[in-house]
């Protein structure tokens, strides 16, 4: 079949930019630029609610106040007739309630909605209640088009959608590795955790790999992330102040090239995250963009981007012993590292470039004339 002349649209995005600095801000900043680059007049509406990772989730009367003056910018949105909207949509009942708000003042307007979904859990809130289930059928149902981040994704939103209205658009990163990919097996010596500093992400999981560690090698544990619950991070420095015969380093939230030079050394990176609304984690699209093995907990989207046995290993949920087995297995066995490293070079090359990003958004914007 013959694909139309792409040309530009008129499109409104409505999510958030960084900060805080986590996956669906940084994907929102990756698809205006792609948006951008295809030429097409971009309108943004930022949902700025969350200044900090410690405030997402939480409730506040400034965040209240907030809602009144998105209503506003999204009725201004809709007022130059975009073809379409992407609204970033989300499982936390208070932001799914005022992402219904704005997905009614888009439908009122007779605008077609690309639902971007960064998130699981709307098979679960519609369990909740009538109402609930009545408000995410409605929304689902609404949308033109819905964009998940995986196969196995879509399951969570499918039943709730029109016939053929769900598409997956995986998460990318731009196609340039850092150098570590080239690093000589021998110049890696370190283990990596990178993510925020909050219990779900497993940061104390990763420490008891580092205190139950009976490898020979000479391996250092660095720890990457920003400091989102101060209480937490007390926990994490007591345990580490424990262990003596392991180095556990807390660096915070680093960037750049300080992040960069973390990466070149990282022989391992380990994800043991427990985050029940975990999607597809850009930190696991980076170590294999940059042929780094994961050993990370079967945790929402991870076993969609780490194949068991292939890329890394990927455990039961909760369970730090297999955790730190893996860890010790993939450390100490160079061929098999090796092996996990090009297949995770692979993958990146195969389903997660920018390029295969850019041409899927392409497409799907061009549906709406």
């Amino acid at each position: 079949m013959k694909r139309k002349a792409l040309v530009a649209r008129n499109v409104a995005v409505i999510s958030q930019l960084p900060p805080p600095v986590h996956g669906s801000t940084v994907m929102t900043a990756t698809l205006l630029d792609s948006l951008k680059e295809h030429e097409h007049d971009i309108q943004f509406v930022n949902k700025k609610f969350s200044r900090s990772i410690e405030e997402v989730g939480g409730f506040s009367l400034r965040k209240l106040l907030l809602v009144v003056g998105l209503a506003k910018d999204v009725q201004k949105a809709c007022a130059r007739k975009p073809n379409v909207i992407i609204l970033f949509a989300t499982t936390r009942r208070g932001s799914f309630l005022v992402d219904t708000l704005l997905h009614e003042i888009i439908r009122h307007h007779r605008i077609p909605t690309i639902l971007y979904i960064h998130t699981v859990g709307f098979s679960e809130l519609a369990k909740a209640g009538m109402i609930w289930r009545l408000l995410v059928k409605r929304m689902f149902a609404k949308a033109a088009r819905v964009v998940c981040l995986s196969e196995k994704l879509t399951a969570d939103v499918e039943s709730f959608a029109r016939s053929n209205a769900v598409a997956v658009i995986e998460n990318c990163l731009s196609d340039r590795h850092d150098g570590s990919a080239d690093e000589p097996i021998t110049g890696r010596k370190s283990i990596t955790f990178i993510s925020n500093l909050i219990p779900s992400k497993g940061a104390l999981d990763f420490v008891h790999v580092a205190a139950g560690w009976e490898s020979a090698s000479n391996f250092s544990f660095e720890i990457v992330g920003a400091d989102a619950d101060r209480a937490y991070k007390a926990a994490l420095e007591a345990k580490i102040s424990q262990i003596h015969e392991q180095t556990v380093v807390l660096h915070g939230a680093v960037f750049g090239e300080e992040k960069q030079l973390i990466l070149r050394r990282s022989k391992i990176l380990v994800f043991p995250s427990t985050y029940k609304l975990e999607a597809q984690p850009l930190t696991l699209i980076e170590a294999l963009r940059n042929g780094i093995p994961v050993v990370a907990y079967d945790t929402g989207g991870v076993a969609d981007i780490i194949e068991n046995g292939r890329e890394g290993f990927v455990v039961c949920q909760g369970d730090r012993h297999a955790l730190r087995l893996a860890v010790e297995k993939l450390a100490n066995d160079d061929v098999l590292w090796e092996e996990m490293s090009r297949a995770s070079r692979e993958k990146f090359a195969a389903r997660f470039s920018r390029q295969a990003f850019d041409d899927s958004w392409k497409e799907l914007v061009n549906e709406f004339s």
